[in-house]
């Protein structure tokens, strides 16, 4: 079997530095920050954060478009879930990785094969110690 690697057929993105999303800065309604529990819990409805358009264009390279893949990085690292058509503009925040597959690569078959046994083996031998 042949491996080529995520970042060979996919761009990822890490979340921005945790500083660049403090508390201060969010605001009542706005563009969604999106976190660890969309991806673990596939779910993009109930979102506790947002942030105003300008804060947006200067973590623009963040935003997550539909069909991205989310993948949580920190503490229950590994879920991932597709972003979906019609979802609220936003962007990432320092837990996810934001995963856009080139266009040869369907974004539910990367899902598929992200939350597949061998993936998780595969991940889970990369970590040491801390899982971050």
């Amino acid at each position: 079997m042949e491996y080529i690697e995520l970042g060979k057929i996919a761009e990822l993105v890490r979340g921005p530095f945790g500083g660049s999303l403090k508390k201060n800065i969010f605001v009542n309604d706005g563009i969604a920050v999106y976190e660890q529990q969309h991806a673990i819990y596939n779910q993009f409805d109930q979102i506790r954060y947002f942030i105003d358009e300008s804060k947006f264009n200067e973590m623009k390279r963040f935003e997550v478009k539909p069909n991205d893949l989310i993948m949580s990085c920190s503490g229950t690292l590994g879920k991932v879930a597709i972003v979906p058509k019609g979802v609220k503009k936003g962007i990432i925040n320092q837990a996810l990785l934001k995963i856009t597959p080139s266009s040869k690569l369907d974004s539910r078959f990367l899902e598929y094969y992200m939350k597949s046994t061998i993936f998780f083996e595969f991940l889970n031998a990369d970590v040491k110690g801390a899982k971050q």
